[in-house]
């Protein structure tokens, strides 16, 4: 009995000790239209939480790669509309961070209604994230 209490006391030490795994994490995702002379001018920008931060010699950093779809009324879908990355060293632990993404439509884009599909890969720890946004092309 005494080694079951014992069993039992050293697993909730090490379940209660251990650190929660988070996912990376998109939300709060935008996007909007302006309209230009020949266009209009699409901004769209979503919140990355929950990615790792890498530590060396105090420095921290964070390597994010982004990759953005659009999709047309029609259903077509535009596979990396966008690309980017954020790699950038701070000081200190960031714990979220905003990507934003512009682009000219040119008149060609027919009116009606667009996603714009996030599609983000924490490169640190290989975790995946997707947002999506629908918006209007008057």
């Amino acid at each position: 009995m005494k080694k079951l209490i014992s069993f039992l006391f050293i697993t909730l030490i090490i379940v209660g000790c251990s650190k929660e795994k988070k996912e990376l994490n998109l939300s709060s995702a935008e996007a909007f239209t302006f309209t230009l002379d020949k266009g209009a001018e699409l901004n769209a920008s979503v919140m990355a939480k929950d990615f790792t931060n890498a530590e060396s010699n105090g420095i921290y950093s964070i390597y994010l790669l982004y990759s953005v779809n659009l999709q047309k009324p029609t259903g077509e879908v535009i596979v990396d509309f966008k690309k980017g990355e954020l790699n950038q060293p701070t000081p200190e632990i960031l714990k979220d961070i905003r990507i934003d993404v512009q682009a000219e439509l040119d008149s060609t884009y027919a009116k009606g209604t667009y996603k714009i599909i996030f599609n983000v890969i924490d490169k640190y720890s290989n975790k995946t994230a997707h947002a999506e946004k629908e918006f209007e092309l008057d």
